[in-house]
């Protein structure tokens, strides 16, 4: 049957994709106009004919040589599989069969194969080639199934790490999301034609979908080449984006988002425009200084970014009590060009009974509303992979994520493989903030060290000072303490690092951070946060003998000089 329908190449009975293996474990997917096919797993994904659209992402069709693929991964656990689309294309788009047989001689020996399938359709055609970044490969061994819910046997195909599946009826839901994404672009491209910035606010309750939408919005503007530039808020400090939780940042996106948190966690300078570190994932405890820091953030994008750029505020899925509040002041602040309300997720009663009201003055020129739908079961019909993550844990992977350059493989017993930074203690400040209660002098060492801090600096717009005790003892060998409260100064986020040891003799800390110490002009002062750690596992993973090296670390580490404690206090 599946001959007849070859030879008679009658498109309308063929089925919706079909894929061949080629060399290397690499994946041929040939995918009919109009239809859409769902992905768990990950990989590197490349056009080769035809027209794709992977997670509201438009690839583009480069040149063999230029181009080694878009890396995506959409890990089982975490239920919200990557979507592959191929849109209708006309009859006058020019379709370039010679260069895609090139192509398959590439990748595959019975290429024929493939081209007698397409035979005169214009179906598109993409590659897979199996890749699992290193981050990922580490996760996978910490929770079982983590990117499909079924490893092969066959030791030939262990390294295929990806499955494609239809679902029709998920398909249909999601259509009018697709209407809603047409409607808010063509919205933001009127008035960026006007010379004016514009900010789109999506919110909800935990489990909406605010992430996933967020995503593929930034996606779909990226894809446009008419779309001005694309600005981040980071206003959600517990599920952050780029950075590690208990932080807030403003960045321009340039690439497309088609993974996961921990494979694109960022700590190179030029990356962030601007970022603060809060103090911990709990907004309760720091109203004021988040509507502070929001409206920081807020400012330098109207003051640094190019006219006609768009803002997409990440917010958190707090919606009633303060959290509402919180929400009506982003909308104060910035007066949203367009409101995104995605109803469901997580919903305790009190939410569902809450209505957040729009500020009637300077309204949003769009306001949409609409439940996602975020589950999509492997069959359409069976088991799904149940509950995934934990918020914590998946602030554990974007941890980790953070820190892989230090990884020197793909196991956690590799972490302590790279020699650590020294810092003579007397360039060095610790920072106490207000509500983690009183430490006594002699006891502060002990409290951070084998610890994660934040590496902060002052805010040189603040007119606001640190509060500075004295040095620690009264030694002018040791660091100076400094209380941080809603009265002081803002604390400029730089990253994070782990104190790997102190020497009390040599009057030494040693500092484990993915960041090059040696590119900043002043020493950074040490905060820690609230429940903000490295994953446990990183720490119980190390063999005893690996943790008894580490007198030996010091004797190789990088140490340097900064030229003085030169901050103004």
């Amino acid at each position: 049957m599946q001959n007849q329908m070859l030879e008679n190449n009658v498109s309308q009975w063929l089925p919706p994709f079909y894929t061949f293996i080629g060399k290397n474990q690499m994946t041929i997917v040939v995918l009919q106009p109009g239809r859409t096919i769902y992905s768990y797993g990950c990989g590197l994904v490349t056009l080769l004919a035809g027209e794709l659209i992977l997670d509201n992402y438009t690839l583009k069709d480069s040149s063999w040589e230029d181009f080694k693929g878009l890396h995506y991964a959409a890990p089982f656990k975490l239920c919200r599989p990557a979507t592959f689309f191929a849109p209708q294309t006309s009859e006058n788009d020019q379709y370039k069969l010679k260069r895609l047989e090139l192509r398959l001689k590439e990748v595959m020996d019975d290429y024929d194969r493939v081209i007698r399938y397409i035979d005169k359709g214009r179906p598109t055609v993409f590659l897979i080639q199996p890749f699992i970044r290193k981050e990922l490969k580490i996760i996978e061994k910490r929770v079982p199934k983590f990117m499909i819910d079924s490893m092969p046997n066959d030791e030939q195909t262990r390294k295929v790490r990806f499955m494609f599946f239809e679902n029709e009826g998920y398909t249909r839901q999601t259509a009018k999301e697709d209407w809603y994404m047409k409607d808010i672009e063509n919205c933001v491209l009127k008035n960026s034609g006007k010379a004016q910035r514009s900010v789109i606010v999506p919110y909800g309750s935990k489990g909406a979908g605010k992430s996933t939408f967020m995503r593929q919005l930034i996606n779909k503007f990226l894809s446009n080449p008419h779309s001005p530039p694309v600005f981040l808020l980071e206003a959600d400090p517990g599920q952050t984006e780029f950075l590690p939780a208990g932080t807030m940042s403003l960045r321009r996106v340039k690439a497309p988002i088609l993974d996961i948190p921990a494979c694109h966690q960022e700590h190179l300078k030029e990356s962030i425009m601007l970022a603060y570190f809060l103090g911990g994932v709990d907004v309760s405890k720091y109203i004021d200084r988040y509507k502070e820091i929001f409206d920081r953030l807020y400012n330098e994008f109207t003051v640094k970014s190019p006219v006609g750029s768009i803002l997409i505020v990440n917010t958190m899925g707090w919606i009633i009590g303060p959290g509402s509040h919180i929400l009506t002041h982003i909308f104060m602040m910035t007066h949203p060009l367009v409101s995104i309300y995605l109803m469901g997720g997580k919903m305790n009663h009190d939410e569902r009974s809450t209505v957040f009201y729009v500020p009637r003055n300077n309204p949003p020129a769009l306001k949409v509303e609409f439940r996602k739908e975020l589950f999509v079961p492997r069959d359409g019909k069976g088991q799904g992979p149940g509950p995934g993550p934990t918020p914590a844990v998946q602030r554990d992977f974007a941890m980790l994520g953070y820190f892989l350059s230090l990884f020197s493989g793909a196991d956690l017993a590799s972490f302590f493989d790279e020699p650590p930074y020294g810092i003579e203690l007397k360039h060095l400040t610790i920072v106490q903030r207000q509500d983690t209660g009183y430490i006594r002098d002699n006891w502060w060492l002990a409290a951070i060290n084998n610890k994660l801090v934040a590496l902060c600096g002052l805010d040189n717009n603040d007119q606001r000072k640190l509060k500075i005790r004295h040095r620690m003892l009264g030694n002018e060998d040791l660091p100076m303490l400094a209380i941080a409260d809603n009265e002081t100064t803002m604390l400029k986020f730089i990253g994070f690092a782990l104190v790997r040891g102190i020497d009390s003799e040599a009057k030494q800390l040693y500092l484990h951070t993915p960041l090059d110490l040696e590119e900043l002009d002043e020493a950074p002062l040490l905060v820690r946060g609230d429940n903000i750690e490295l994953p446990d596992w990183i720490f119980t993973s190390q063999a005893s003998w690996q943790l008894e090296k580490l007198n030996i670390d010091f004797f190789r580490s990088r140490s340097f000089q900064f030229s003085s404690c030169v901050y103004d206090y």
